[in-house]
This record gives C-alpha cells, sequence and structure tokens, in this order.
C-alpha cells in the first residue's frame, strides 16, 4: 500500500494515461522509497520489465543478471542467452517489446542507473540508441530511470549535453522523505499508535525515511 506521496502518484497516473512514449528519471536519498513507489504503483498494469544495478558489479555480472530477468519476463524462466554487451542486450529487448505489438502497456524500470551505466560499461550509449531510435516510436512504452545517486543522475541524465540532451518527457521526481504528515499517516498503516509529539519526537530523531 501507498501511502502520501500525492504529488508523485499523480504524475505517475497523468504517465499512464499518456497515449506517447514516456521517459522518467527519478532520484532521492538511499531508502527513501523509490524502488517502492515505481513498483508498487505499476503492479499489474502492464508488462512490468525490471532491472537493478548491482553496486560494484563488473559488466559482464550485470548482464548475467539482465539475462536472468530477461528470462522471467519473456521466456516464462527459461534461460536466456548472456548477452556480450548492452547493444545486444537492449536490442534483444526491444525485439521482445516490438513484438508485443499495442497489446499493453510496458513499463521498462532500470532501478540504480549509476551503477548499470559504471565508466566504461557502454551502457548509456546503448541505452541512448535504445530510446532515441526505438522506444521514443512506440506509444505504449513507459521507461523510467532511478538512482540514489542525485548528482550522477542530474549530470548523466537530467542535464545529459549528448544523446539524452532534452529527451526527458517529464520533469525529474526528486523523491524527498516523508513530510510529518506522512510519516503519521505511515506508522499509522503499520499499525503503529502514537500521539504526535511522539511522532514529532521520532522524526526530529530519524527524520522522513520509513526504512
Amino acid at each position: 500500500m501507498l501511502v502520501g506521496r500525492k504529488k508523485e502518484i499523480e504524475i505517475l497516473t497523468e504517465i499512464m494515461k499518456s497515449n506517447a512514449s514516456e521517459l522518467v528519471a527519478i532520484y532521492g536519498r538511499r531508502r527513501v522509497g523509490k524502488t517502492y513507489l515505481i513498483s508498487e504503483f505499476f503492479r499489474n498494469k502492464g508488462l512490468f520489465f525490471e532491472l537493478t544495478g548491482r553496486k560494484d558489479a563488473t559488466k559482464s555480472a550485470q548482464l548475467r543478471n539482465f539475462a536472468t530477468v530477461f528470462a522471467d519476463a519473456f521466456n516464462q524462466g527459461k534461460r536466456a542467452d548472456i548477452p556480450k554487451d548492452w547493444d545486444e542486450a537492449l536490442s534483444a529487448l526491444r525485439y521482445q517489446i516490438e513484438a508485443l505489438g499495442n497489446s499493453g502497456k510496458v513499463i521498462i524500470f532500470f532501478d540504480e542507473l549509476p551503477w548499470l551505466a559504471s565508466k566504461k560499461s557502454g551502457f548509456l550509449e546503448a541505452f541512448d540508441l535504445f530510446w532515441n531510435r526505438y522506444m521514443s516510436r512506440c506509444n505504449n512504452v513507459i521507461l523510467i530511470v532511478c538512482g540514489s545517486a542525485a548528482e550522477w543522475m542530474i549530470k548523466k541524465v537530467v542535464s545529459n549535453k549528448s544523446g539524452l540532451h532534452n529527451r526527458l518527457t517529464r520533469p525529474p521526481i526528486n523523491l524527498m522523505p516523508f513530510t510529518l504528515g506522512e510519516t503519521e499517516a505511515y506508522l499509522e498503516s503499520r499499525g503503529v499508535m502514537l500521539d504526535r509529539k511522539q511522532i514529532v519526537d521520532i522524526f526530529m530523531a530519524v527524520g522522513g525515511v520509513a526504512y
């Protein structure tokens, strides 16, 4: 169950209703609820492909993880070949999505993008082609990129000066910690009933990060 996040839910609802392709960026500090917001909101709203970058993993390890996620999404878990690079990986993803036609929404979620797009990985170059040449022309595709490293996300995605320049279809979502009101609602949703002074004390001690 999603608690609070009314502004963000309004934005995601507009995106879901859109008849055009959408490229959206979301960033915010770790454990603030970025992944939870996206996965919960888009649950059962179409084909959902979620790939999460692994911290300090090699490119080959990231590609092995891609093959596993790809197999789960399109091969009913049957083993998929491990692509040799990100061009091959995203090409395979493109072919699968194009084969679906306009049968429903396709949500592609690249979580912890800075870890996927590590130095010399070639991910951003492949992603540039994947979006600009192909996915931007599919009116049923929602592509979401997410990262906890705000500075990296702003520099490499939001303010990108090369292939991704001005390609975001919505203003980036900077997900902030819960407000006091959202903190109260969250605690109540978890069965934690406190008076407001206690909630303020907790908020001052740990802030509005649910984790």
